[in-house]
């Protein structure tokens, strides 16, 4: 589509007026062209537009042939059409433009004037609503109330992420535990090998995992949707093919196993949205992964829209701020100036709580799957650390409770160094620092590197060693312990936040002179909650059978509706145990049939904890180069534990540099959640996500699922297939009329006042008091043409109420000549021509002539010295005629005054 704009630069925004070839839409830009405001002409719209014309030439037409009419009209007619003439003229606005007597309001009864201003103002009101009620309208498509069996098929992602995902293999998934057998799988005993033209005994361990152990760990999906994927659906995104050892792994020679690999493909995590990527739903608003081969339904015109229940791995993590700082003062405009640090004491020495929290209530070990307790963790462990800093400052000493704290709120340690590139330092402080419970002096800046310490002797010789421990308390887990699910994977390190500016100034502000940073410093853990979440998608089929269609509407947590709905989660525990140290074990989901069988827990919850494993206690990060091998190609349970490894190892891994060193935007966004723990935690959860996007994929679809009642597909669940069985209920997209409510209020408003004027009227008419014949009486008694016919034909007045047909034919069709323009516009007080003509006549009328009554006037009568002062000497006369459109005569006027 080609577009024509045209641009005028002289305003202060740049204002460009594009017309396109198919269509003809206004657009605005800014002054930079990066923003764009765009008025969409929608049916809506241009039927408020017609509405608004239509009003228009409703208000313009009556007042335009009022004046129309006036020109034609001439000082003589019929009197039944001065009566079609003041209807018209009175019906038209002039009236009330020209403020005449049909419009005024003083002197009104008051009733009279309420009900008589009802009419304009709800004619507005209503050509209001003409105009605004079609806004609301609008032809969308919407999903159909039921339900549809659609047939779905792969849906590719055409981005970074499918063209760094190599097509999956034939090798399934399989596990070694250490020198024993791994739960399950059979001895075969020795077997003599040959390897290498050496033949040798050699005791095998088979990797391949049972099929028993397969089926087991995903009979729970028996009573599930086909959406929802298990352990063996998730894998690693890239893989190595190794060969191993014979003698070691498997009775082949030179067999060739799956290993995890990991490269990062592209980066979610300042995106903060849902997004559909190869094998993976990415929330880059909160944190999480939901694991999906993207499906989308075919045979559908316009789309659908369906909801699925999608495995979904959720980052917890707990922040807790130290109230210990670093801060830094450097010269910005030299950059090789000295920069100048020190350890700030908010509160973290001074005010720390001098008594070790209660075991009870902070001992995290126990039933860590119901309550995982990572506040407590890390709380525990910020406490710690704090006690640990304060001995190697020499602020307390150990063995006494922590009687002496020699610090005080704002006291600093002071930390120098004259650094060789200064815009390097500059960028660190705006980035973030994460690593591991290691060496917090370390991270503290208080003994790494370069750094001259200052009064700062460590007298009580703290180490490594006595961080290590901290370290192994807040994992809750070690390699000693015995693989339990009770026991789950967390990981625990410290977080230096993005700097921030003392002066309150943005971080890309353009510095004169010394600018000081301060950065926060927390202690935090992190674990993975796996459980069940809701997506609802809807698909455009008018973009096509790509990912580019499909969007999400909402994510949410799967509701139940009795615990008897909960899914029962199992976790391996083998029977005799075995230590972490040799083993990751097998979790998913249990059918209650099967919660019975050998090495195994169970729970029924909402959600689940990754428990501890062999990978857990390593500490190994993803796997970036060679495999250190072990034989496991499990990524449900290793993937989550080494994740969380580099999300506290250091600033990237691979290439991927999340501290916001060399990245603006990211470390912008760094500098914001780092305020609080509760931001710094979310910068965990950030992270964590991105490295998962690139890690893992889903392998299970709607298109993909397997179909239950075939065993053999059951069988090949442990690698990724296709099944017949893609269908799934989807609600068909339909074109439907829409509205949006709060565009009828005017409407609304318009028929409330309709509703009372009916009810009052009903209730007039009810009473006797608005009936047909007292309106005909009213409509009759104040038409003008009767009026004039009866002044001006005196004689004929007892028919001045007859019925219409009746009355112009024996008076309406009369001539009455009003006064003349011409007369009224040279002299205010002339009474125009005494020569008669037609109809015309004159009547002389004194006093005494008036005669009144109650129900009506039958005579008017004029005080004859009244008209004494008018130009005539003539006794005071009534001409037949009325002055413009006034209905009563002037001179009868004055008499109901007199009288």
């Amino acid at each position: 589509m080609y577009s024509q704009c045209r641009c005028d630069t002289s305003f202060k925004e740049l204002h460009c007026s594009c017309s396109s070839l198919l269509t003809a839409v206004p657009q605005v830009f800014d002054r930079d062209c990066t923003s764009m405001t765009m008025v969409q002409l929608t049916v809506s719209v241009a039927s408020a537009f017609i509405a608004a014309g239509i009003a228009v030439l409703q208000f313009i037409l009556p007042n335009a042939l009022a004046l129309v009419l006036t020109g034609r009209l001439r000082d003589s007619h019929s009197a039944v059409t001065w009566s079609v003439v003041s209807r018209f003229l009175l019906s038209s606005h002039w009236p009330l433009f020209l403020r005449s007597d049909a419009a005024a309001s003083s002197h009104v009864e008051h009733n009279v004037a309420a009900i008589t201003w009802m009419r304009p103002l709800g004619l507005a009101l209503t050509a209001v609503a003409a105009i605004v009620t079609p806004l609301g309208l609008s032809d969308a498509l919407a999903p159909a109330s039921g339900t549809t069996i659609a047939t779905f098929v792969y849906a590719p992602d055409l981005g970074p992420m499918a063209l760094g995902t190599p097509p999956r293999g034939s090798l399934g998934f399989q596990r070694v535990c250490g020198d024993f057998l791994c739960p399950g799988m059979p001895d075969v005993g020795n077997v003599t090998l040959t390897y290498s033209n050496i033949s040798s005994q050699y005791y095998i361990k088979t990797p391949s995992i049972p099929q028993s152990l397969v089926d087991l760990y995903q009979s729970g999906l028996r009573d599930r949707p086909s959406s929802l994927s298990s352990f063996f659906d998730v894998q690693t995104r890239q893989y190595r093919l190794t060969p191993r050892i014979p003698s070691y792994y498997d009775t082949k020679n030179n067999a060739s196993y799956m290993v995890p690999s990991y490269k990062p493909l592209t980066s979610v995590v300042l995106n903060n949205n849902y997004e559909l990527l190869e094998g993976i739903i990415s929330d880059s608003i909160d944190g999480g992964i939901g694991f999906r081969n993207h499906s989308v339904p075919t045979g559908m015109q316009y789309g659908a829209e369906w909801e699925e229940d999608i495995l979904w791995m959720t980052p917890e993590a707990v922040c807790v701020d130290t109230n210990l700082t670093t801060t830094y003062t450097q010269d910005s405009t030299s950059y090789t100036s000295s920069t100048y640090g020190c350890v700030l004491d908010k509160g973290g020495f001074a005010s720390l709580n001098r008594t070790v929290p209660i075991p009870d209530q902070y001992y995290p070990w126990n039933d860590t799957q119901s309550s995982p307790n990572l506040y407590a963790r890390t709380y525990q462990t910020a406490w710690s650390t704090n006690v640990y800093s304060m001995f190697y400052l020499n602020v307390s000493t150990p063995g006494t409770n922590r009687s002496r704290i020699s610090s005080n709120l704002g006291q600093q340690w002071s930390v120098n160094s004259t650094l060789t590139s200064s815009l390097n330092f500059k960028f660190m402080a705006r980035g973030i620092d994460l690593s591991s419970l290691v060496d917090p002096p370390s991270s503290l800046n208080m003994s790494s590197g370069s750094w001259n310490r200052v009064g700062i002797t460590n007298p009580w010789n703290i180490s490594t060693d006595n961080y290590t421990a901290i370290y192994g308390w807040c994992k809750g887990s070690l390699g000693g312990d015995k693989v339990n699910m009770s026991r789950i994977a967390v990981q625990c390190g410290y977080l230096a936040g993005a700097a921030q500016r003392n002066d309150g100034k943005a971080i890309n502000s353009v510095d004169n002179g010394n600018v000081t940073w301060e950065r926060p410093f927390y202690v935090c853990s992190g674990a993975t909650k796996v459980s069940i979440k809701t997506v609802r998608f809807r698909y455009n089929t008018t973009i096509g059978n790509s990912l580019k269609g499909l969007e999400i509407l909402n994510i949410k947590a799967k509701e139940y509706d009795s615990d008897d709905e909960l899914p029962i989660w199992g976790g391996e525990t083998p029977s005799p145990s075995m230590n972490l140290s040799y083993l990751n074990p097998l979790w998913g989901f249990i059918n209650p049939s099967k919660i019975q069988s050998p090495n195994l827990s169970t729970q029924r919850s909402d959600h689940f904890y990754i428990p501890a494993s062999f990978e857990s206690i390593l500490s190994f990060g993803l796997p970036t180069g060679v495999e250190y091998g072990f034989g496991d190609y499990l990524p449900a349970i290793r993937a989550p534990a080494q994740i969380w490894y580099s999300v506290f190892s250091s600033w990237s891994v691979s290439g991927t540099d999340y501290s916001g060193q060399s990245n603006l935007p990211l470390s912008m966004a760094w500098q914001e959640l780092s305020k609080n723990a509760t931001g710094a935690s979310k910068i965990l959860r950030l992270i964590w996500t991105d490295y998962t996007a690139n890690a893992l994929m889903g392998t299970r679809g709607i298109h993909s699922a397997p179909d239950f009642t075939n065993p053999q597909s059951l069988r090949r669940l442990h690698k990724r297939q296709s099944y017949n069985t893609n269908q799934f209920p989807v609600h068909e997209l339909k074109h439907k009329l829409q509205y949006n409510w709060i565009y009828s209020i005017p409407a609304f408003i318009s028929i409330a006042l309709v509703t009372v004027s009916i009810l009052r009227a009903t209730t007039s008419w009810m009473c006797g008091q608005g009936t047909i014949a007292r309106l005909r009486h009213y409509l009759s008694s104040t038409s003008s043409g009767r009026i004039l016919a009866a002044h001006a034909y005196p004689a004929l007045m007892d028919d001045r109420h007859a019925d219409t047909k009746q009355w112009i034919k024996t008076i309406g069709h009369k001539q009455v000549e009003i006064e003349r323009w011409a007369n009224r516009v040279n002299s205010r007080t002339s009474w125009g021509d005494s020569s008669e003509k037609g109809s015309i006549h004159y009547i002389e009328v004194r006093q005494g002539d008036v005669k009144h009554s109650d129900e009506n006037m039958e005579e008017i009568g004029v005080v004859g010295a009244q008209c004494a002062e008018k130009t005539t000497p003539s006794p005071p006369r009534i001409k037949r005629k009325a002055v413009g459109s006034v209905v009563a005569l002037a001179a009868a006027g004055d008499v109901l005054n007199h009288h």
